[in-house]
């Protein structure tokens, strides 16, 4: 089942999941939505013992962002962090990764 326009805006309308999220454009400019945020975390390699930190991201509407790219920064929950890379999913939801 796809995920239609009108899934993602009852999504990002929840503060259940949904936190503001306002994108400083290098260009200039800004844009403000809402999106998910999955803060920093670790994970542990069972069988290595090994440790890797995946970075933190948000997922926003694909088209509230059309315009943020790689070198722009975001303010989440009172922290800026760096655009470094952005992963449009075609379900209408984008994954911007970030570094703080």
């Amino acid at each position: 089942m796809a995920i239609g326009d009108d899934d993602v805006e009852s999504l990002l309308a929840l503060d259940d999941f949904a936190v503001a999220v306002v994108f400083t454009r290098a260009a200039g400019g800004t844009v403000t939505t809402r999106g998910i945020f999955t803060d920093a975390t670790e994970e542990t390699d069972m069988m290595s013992g090994r440790v890797e930190t995946v970075d933190p991201k948000v997922d926003c509407d694909t088209a509230a962002i059309s315009t943020v790219k790689r070198g722009d920064t975001v303010l989440i929950n009172a922290t800026t962090y760096n655009v470094e890379r952005i992963q449009r999913l075609g379900t209408g939801f984008t994954t911007v990764h970030l570094k703080t």
